[in-house]
């Protein structure tokens, strides 16, 4: 088998593996693309022998005009792990922020429920004022606190 068709058939292997086929120094290694991929940026070009220093010692060789993809490869590289990166800390923002509008939703649930414990036990103090004997009043507000407590367990 031709070395060309032995690294095709890696390569093509490697990637239904979700792994990627690259040379490092004199040796072929694969690794899952998404490790690849969350490594800092300058170890993403080195491993792929595509960082801007690498690219340009092509530059003298002659017919190595690749060079030129392959610099332009790292610099797109370098921005789409930028905005990656902005992305991320904006998601961690917008978490952040969807967490204290729900622990501030729970605490207005919370004033809610008290100031309906508030009105439920003034019932009952009303219904219970000497001047009103109304014990039917007094049971349905003590069981309009009592609801509320069960709910709040």
């Amino acid at each position: 088998m031709s070395e060309k068709k032995k690294y095709s058939e890696l390569v093509l292997e490697e990637r239904k593996k979700g792994n990627v086929v690259f040379l490092a120094l004199e040796e072929v290694m694969s690794a899952p693309v998404k490790d690849i991929v969350a490594q800092p940026v300058d170890g993403l070009l080195w491993d792929l022998n595509r960082d801007e220093a690498t690219a340009l010692t092509f530059m003298d060789r002659e017919g190595m005009i690749h060079w030129v993809n392959n610099f332009a490869v790292a610099l797109v590289i370098r921005e789409l792990k930028s905005q990656v990166g902005q992305l991320n800390t904006e998601l961690e923002l917008y978490k952040e922020a969807e967490r204290q509008i729900a622990e501030f939703g729970t605490c207005l649930e919370w004033k809610e429920e008290n100031d309906a414990l508030r009105e439920a036990y003034k019932k009952i103090q009303d219904a219970d004022s000497p001047d009103l004997k109304l014990p039917v009043d007094m049971m349905v507000a003590m069981a309009e606190m009592t609801a509320l407590l069960n709910k709040r367990a």
